[in-house]
């Protein structure tokens, strides 16, 4: 690449890290959402405060939503309450 115009180099490495940062991202995301839908179909306990506090909303959430809207309430309190973390 060092025969390469500069402005072609640096749009190829911009290239090349925002895909992986892209491949991180959908990987956490689909981390959270294979936890969500553990704790609502009850296949996780608490392991620890933020698992405990997405299941106690999941019990109190189970009154007024149903499954489909109870994993994606689950999946929106997640990310409000504990951001970008890993559980």
């Amino acid at each position: 690449m060092n025969k390469l115009p500069i402005e072609i180099e640096n749009k190829i490495w911009e290239l090349y890290y925002s895909h992986i940062y892209y491949i991180n991202i959908i990987l956490e995301l689909n981390k959270r959402i294979l936890l969500c839908n553990k704790i609502v179909t009850n296949e996780i306990r608490g392991l620890s405060q933020e698992i405990s506090l997405l299941q106690f909303y999941n019990k109190e959430l189970s009154k007024i939503y149903e499954k489909g809207d109870l994993k994606r309430r689950i999946f929106q309190i997640s990310f409000y309450n504990f951001g970008m973390n890993t559980f």
